[in-house]
């Protein structure tokens, strides 16, 4: 009954008998910082050097790891050299196609199917092994009207360079909004909620159907997406061969929302700025350095008029993760 009524769950506007108030616990000596980043305006030239800024910031974390886990040589090999008007021969001329794939319930979700170049395969339909990434951190990403000729292809910095590795392979590339981000229709009501899960399954049945699919499917992802390929998996999809999940999550709980035990907002209130920016396609209204980039948003789908990809962001609902994790003390909580 006390911790009740410290809480406000016994008699309002009274205290229990004999109950004393906790005295207020020693502040902490950990030196929190209480300054946020200044945002500016889209086109102010201080967000240059703002993001300049976090660059360094992240090359001089970079120089500091000492990873002995990484045959350097091996991935270096593996992944295709190019500068910024060179790009090597293997992956000039990559084919994409969009389209829009309605699934049993009525909901639209955007796909890339990205492919190299036919003279490097062996023709327009030449079977190829699949690489099936889902994400709902964009396809593609769109630079604002003035710097779209300094874009590159497929313009995805997340996952760039693995894509370009990939085709310069031989494999296909179907990358996806997943349903509620991006191009895709339809509502985000939870991270990796199982209609995105479904919607998987039935993508990959479509890909398997396809005159350049040879039937090998491979699963690939970073972070969220890896999770996203992970609950595939679970699918047992008969064309699945493989899955290559990098910095997954095994345990979101104990990983993300409560390290250690303590609930982590910081993580959770940032993530959630972003994913809102990202599903309403206002990336001004993310955090740093997203939000003082020069990113426009997502890349619309050709051939589908500006109209239509409206109509896709106004159907997108996004989840409050931080009202949500606030309503969450223990593991077994749901908010």
């Amino acid at each position: 009954m006390q911790f009740l009524s410290f809480l406000g769950g016994g008699k309002s506007g009274e205290e229990d008998e004999g109950w004393q108030r906790p005295a207020s616990p020693p502040s902490s000596k950990i030196p929190f910082s209480d300054s946020v980043p200044e945002k500016y305006g889209s086109w102010d030239p201080r967000n240059v050097f703002q993001l300049l800024s976090y660059n360094n910031m992240l090359k001089e974390r970079r120089a500091k790891i000492n990873d002995k886990h990484w045959n350097k040589k091996e991935v270096d090999d593996f992944v295709p050299k190019e500068g910024w008007f060179n790009p090597p021969s293997r992956t000039r001329n990559l084919r994409c196609e969009t389209h829009m794939i309605t699934m049993k319930d009525g909901v639209d979700i955007c796909v890339d199917v990205i492919r190299p170049a036919a003279d490097l395969v062996g023709g327009e339909n030449a079977k190829l092994p699949c690489i099936f990434h889902q994400t709902r951190y964009y396809r593609q990403w769109r630079l604002r009207k003035p710097l779209r000729a300094l874009e590159s292809y497929p313009m995805d910095p997340i996952n760039l360079t693995f894509k370009k590795a990939f085709t310069s392979a031989g494999f296909a590339i179907v990358s996806i909004d997943v349903r509620g981000t991006g191009a895709s229709f339809g509502e985000w009501p939870s991270p990796c909620q199982l209609k995105e899960r479904e919607d998987s399954v039935e993508i990959l049945d479509w890909v398997a159907e396809q005159v350049w699919c040879d039937g090998n499917i491979y699963l690939y992802g970073i972070s969220y997406d890896a999770m996203a390929a992970l609950f595939t998996c679970s699918y047992k999809h008969a064309n699945v061969k493989a899955c290559a999940p990098l910095f997954t999550y095994w345990d979101v709980f104990g990983d993300l929302g409560a390290p250690g035990g303590v609930m982590l907002h910081y993580f959770f209130d940032n993530w959630n700025k972003l994913v809102h920016a990202l599903d309403s396609s206002k990336l001004i209204e993310a955090p740093h350095p997203i939000g003082s980039s020069f990113v426009a948003g997502f890349k619309g789908v050709k051939g589908v008029s500006k109209g239509l990809v409206k109509d896709a962001i106004s159907t997108h609902k996004t989840v409050d993760l931080s009202k949500c994790l606030r309503q969450v003390i223990n593991r077994d909580d749901r908010p």
